[in-house]
C-alpha cells in the first residue's frame, strides 16, 4: 500500500504540479473551504498509514453513534488490491505472504539439519 501525509500531498501538488492548494476550490457548497492553510489542508484530506486501523476504529465510532439503532450490525471491510478481494480488517495478504515465507525457511532448515 503506498501512502503519503497530507503534508506530502499540498507540497507535492505544490512542487511537482505547480498548484497551490491554498487557492483552489474544494467545496463550492463551503466556500470556507477555499483558503486551507497546510495544515488545515493535511486535517481535510485525513490521510493515514494504517488502512485496518482506521476501518476499526470507524467500525467502532459508528457501532456506538447515537444516530445508528441499537442491534444494527455494522461491519467493515478493506479492499486489498493485491488479492483484488474484500477483507476483514487484520487479515492482510503481504503478512500471511510473510508467513508463509518464515515458515517455509524454518521448514527447509528443520528438512536440511
Amino acid at each position: 500500500m503506498v501512502t503519503a501525509s497530507g503534508e506530502e500531498i499540498y507540497e507535492g501538488l505544490s512542487a511537482r504540479l505547480g498548484i497551490d492548494p491554498a487557492t483552489v476550490p474544494l467545496d463550492p457548497v463551503v466556500p470556507d473551504f477555499d483558503a486551507l492553510s497546510p495544515e488545515q489542508f493535511a486535517r481535510w484530506v485525513r490521510t493515514f498509514t494504517d488502512v485496518d486501523q482506521v476501518c476499526k476504529a470507524q467500525v467502532e465510532f459508528l457501532s456506538g453513534h447515537p444516530l445508528i439503532p441499537k442491534g444494527t450490525t455494522v461491519s467493515g471491510y478493506i479492499y486489498e488490491v493485491e488479492s483484488n478481494a474484500l477483507r476483514y480488517p487484520g487479515s492482510r495478504v503481504s503478512e500471511q505472504a510473510s508467513t508463509c515465507v518464515s515458515q517455509l525457511a524454518i521448514s527447509k532448515r528443520v528438512i536440511s539439519t
